[in-house]
């Protein structure tokens, strides 16, 4: 196992990161290494970040990366997460048209608090963003959609650009992948990157544990 107390997952909604947090934390736990998980909705969460005002969310959140890095060094389980490291933090700065310098700079600010878990970054990307909207719509159904639309269209990054409709999804997750790819580009620590993991889960999963060192 490779020597690390935190794995982060990221990547597109629908790429499959709900998925793999849950198959990582079993894995390890198959192999008698102690885990714990926090998927994007789970609570009571170490980083409770869902509802922060983004223009504030820097300030409020680098604090609880602290606290969490404090405690996460002191035990003896690896812990996964998923989404916060980026999507829920830095998408939502993003949508909310903060300075991308200052949004970049805060991702830089996330790892430097994590180095000492020496943390393993898992990106799940997706080549075709619109396609792999589509297919969410279809898995998650309309309901889904819609109160997607209406919690994320209300944001200044649509506003700004008059666009209120599913194309203006696909362009702001287009816009996303171009900077979550920098943040990638950027991440000094151990990290994976896996293209459409969905075609091919036993492949995508398999490519995860052999990088994980737990073949």
């Amino acid at each position: 196992m490779r020597d690390t107390k935190l794995i982060l997952i990221e990547g597109l909604p629908g790429a499959g990161k709900s998925t793999t947090t849950k198959w990582i934390h079993d894995t390890l736990t198959a192999h008698g290494i102690e885990s714990q998980f926090y998927r994007e909705d789970d609570e009571p969460h170490p980083i409770p970040c869902l509802d922060f005002d983004t223009q504030g969310l820097p300030k409020k959140v680098i604090p609880l990366w602290e606290k969490f890095a404090l405690q996460a060094g002191e035990s003896s389980a690896i812990t996964v997460i998923e989404s916060r490291i980026w999507q829920n933090t830095c998408l939502y700065m993003l949508m909310s048209e903060i300075d991308r310098g200052e949004i970049i700079e805060f991702a830089h600010k996330e790892e430097e608090i994590l180095a000492p878990l020496a943390p393993v970054l898992i990106h799940l990307d997706q080549n075709d963003t619109k396609t792999s909207l589509e297919r969410l719509h279809l898995m998650r159904g309309k309901a889904w959609m819609l109160s997607t639309k209406e919690e994320l269209l209300s944001y200044p990054w649509f506003k700004n650009r008059g666009l209120n409709d599913f194309e203006g999804l696909v362009s702001l997750f287009e816009e996303w992948r171009r900077l979550s790819g920098r943040l990638y580009n950027d991440w000094r620590g151990p990290k994976i990157r896996i293209l459409d993991p969905y075609t091919d889960w036993e492949s995508s999963l398999g490519q995860i544990k052999e990088y994980l060192f737990l073949e």
